[in-house]
């Protein structure tokens, strides 16, 4: 019985635009976090729009690099299947961690540039602020990679069925 050939590997023009998709979901979500921050706390609405957007940017970018990177070496686990681009929960829950923590610190130091104000990051803010400025960055982030996890899971699905 001869061995079936692996699907092609996706052409680049879909990688990028799934890539573009996903960064332009994440970032309407944070808009609706960005309106939810402004109601809570007494800030400008631009000003919250512009640092949530920039954190939230940063920190899609640490973990969707983190995570292709981390994939594109791991081999698939059934032979002659193409790597879904996964790398399971295990490597994900670290890639998150550091990517959030890693991205609004880059976001919120690029947000302070363009504002020239001098709000505290993780690395600079006093421990209990810095625990609510990293749960404010990874729980989003933990939710937007479960829903986009989940959706590729149910179209990877729908697919075999197919």
């Amino acid at each position: 019985m001869a061995a079936t050939p692996a699907p092609p590997e996706p052409a680049w023009r879909d990688v990028v635009r799934r890539f573009a998709w996903r960064g332009l979901r994440g970032e309407a979500v944070t808009l609706g976090f960005a309106a939810f921050l402004w109601a809570l706390f007494p800030q400008g609405f631009w000003e919250t729009v512009l640092y949530s957007l920039c954190i939230s940017t940063m920190c899609w970018l640490f973990i969707e690099v983190g995570r292709a990177a981390v994939a594109g070496h791991r081999p698939s686990l059934v032979p002659g299947e193409r790597r879904s681009g996964w790398p399971g929960w295990s490597w994900m829950l670290v890639i998150v961690a550091g990517g959030g923590i890693l991205g609004y610190a880059a976001g919120n130091a690029i947000a302070n540039a363009l504002t020239g104000n001098h709000a505290p990051g993780p690395f600079d803010a006093e421990p209990r602020q810095m625990l609510a400025l990293l749960l404010m960055a990874l729980v989003p982030a933990l939710t937007i990679t479960y829903f986009f996890q989940s959706r590729a899971v149910i179209a990877r699905q729908r697919e075999q069925v197919e």
